[in-house]
């Protein structure tokens, strides 16, 4: 198959200074990538790790 076409990136947006909301979010995937359940689902939809793509 080759390489890729094009990568798409993933963002999760959220309000210019809404730092509160943001800490939130940086925290839980934190700690989702910490205890290992961002890989379980990477692997599940992906069948790889997309982590540091």
């Amino acid at each position: 198959m080759g390489e890729p076409l094009w990568v798409d990136e993933m963002a999760i947006p959220v309000e210019k200074g809404n730092k509160e909301l943001l800490d939130k979010i940086n925290n839980a995937l934190e700690e989702i990538i910490e205890d290992g359940t961002y890989e379980k689902i990477s692997e599940k939809w992906f069948g790889k790790s997309i982590l540091g793509e």
